[in-house]
C-alpha cells in the first residue's frame, strides 16, 4: 500500500466561505458521515487478528473485506470513495481545492468524515446528502454551522 493520507478541505477556505456567504446572503450548514471508515471498499487483501472476545481459530486469520479504523488506508480509502460519489451526484471537484466540491449554487468543503455546505438555503444543501445517500453514505441531517475545524460561526436563520 502507498496511499495513507486523506485530502482535507485547506483551512482558509472556511474563511472564505464565511465571506461568500456574508456577501451573498447564503447559509452554512454542516453535516458528519457516520461510519466513515466502515464503508470503503479496499485496494488490496488485507489480514488481521480476531478481536478480543471473539473465539479464535489457531493459526487463522480474519480478511477484511471493507476498510476499517486503523488501517493505515481508511482515510485515503474514504476519501476516494466520497470524491467517486459526489462526481456521480453532479458535484465537480474545484482544480485549486480538490475537497471542494460544486454543483449549481451548492459548493461543499470535506474535512475527513465532515462536510460545510454553502448555499442559498437547506433544500439547496439537500443535494450533498442525496449524492452521498446514492453511495449508501450515511450522513446526519444538514443544520446550521456553529463550530467547524474548531471555528466558532455566528450566523442567523
Amino acid at each position: 500500500y502507498r496511499d495513507t493520507s486523506a485530502p482535507v478541505a485547506h483551512p482558509f477556505t472556511l474563511h472564505i466561505f464565511s465571506a461568500i456567504a456574508a456577501h451573498r446572503g447564503y447559509e452554512l450548514h454542516q453535516t458528519d458521515c457516520e461510519t466513515a471508515f466502515l464503508n470503503a471498499d479496499l485496494d488490496e487483501e488485507i489480514y488481521s487478528h480476531y478481536p478480543p472476545g471473539m473465539p479464535a481459530r489457531d493459526g487463522h486469520l480474519l480478511r477484511l473485506l471493507k476498510s476499517q479504523y486503523g488501517i493505515k488506508q481508511a482515510g485515503h480509502n474514504w476519501y476516494r470513495m466520497v470524491r467517486d460519489a459526489l462526481d456521480k451526484g453532479a458535484f465537480k471537484a474545484t482544480q485549486t481545492d480538490q475537497c471542494i466540491y460544486k454543483t449549481g449554487d451548492c459548493i461543499a468543503a470535506s474535512h475527513v468524515d465532515d462536510f460545510n455546505v454553502l448555499t442559498p438555503n437547506k433544500r439547496a444543501g439537500q443535494e450533498l446528502s442525496n449524492a452521498l445517500a446514492a453511495a449508501g453514505i450515511q450522513a446526519s441531517p444538514l443544520e446550521l454551522t456553529k463550530y467547524f475545524c474548531g471555528v466558532k460561526v455566528a450566523q442567523e436563520p
